[in-house]
């Protein structure tokens, strides 16, 4: 039996045997590695024929991303991430793994809004909020929350244009 704890390290590093899991999945990982494409034909290599790859990232053309540019959540989590595809870029990034790209579709609106919230009000973050004094803390996380109910529209009409915060990808091992 494989448990989780015993592979606590970088993909690429990990003994695992060829053609053994039904589906792997990146969520939010894809930004912070120095070599995605080495990470992601090394989960192609574990997944079954037919498998299943999903992952969730940032992406540089979304309309937050233009929006907000310097200021946006995403691009503030450098060095963290080290580099943010755009929709295409990720389709590439996918096709060159051996992944035929199913669908994609965008984040869920709730957590798109968050992040508009966190690019208006980076003292929201929990990073910052909880390293002042407990009210302070608390009255940034209060106006970040009702950021969030702020930005849902424009999460919408992102969703709705196709250019969202986050997008997930279902691809399958070709």
């Amino acid at each position: 039996m494989l448990r989780f704890t015993d592979h606590l390290r970088v993909l690429e590093e990990v003994s695992l045997p060829e053609d053994t899991f039904d589906l792997v999945t990146f969520w939010f990982v894809v930004e912070h590695l120095p070599d995605p494409k080495r990470t992601l034909t090394a989960a192609v290599r574990v997944l079954r024929p037919n498998g299943w790859l999903v992952a969730l990232v940032p992406l540089v053309d979304s309309w937050q991303a233009k929006l907000f540019r310097e200021r946006w959540t995403e691009v503030r989590e450098a060095p963290r991430h080290t580099g943010i595809p755009s929709v295409e870029g990720m389709q590439r990034l996918l096709r060159r793994c051996g992944l035929r790209l199913r669908k994609w579709e965008s984040n869920s609106l709730l957590c798109n809004a968050g992040i508009f919230a966190l690019s208006l009000v980076p003292s929201a973050t929990v990073s910052i909020a909880y390293t002042t004094s407990a009210m302070e803390g608390l009255l940034w996380r209060a106006a970040g929350i009702l950021m969030t109910f702020v930005g849902l529209p424009f999460a919408w009409a992102e969703k709705l244009a196709h250019h969202p915060r986050a997008g997930v990808f279902f691809a399958q091992k070709v």
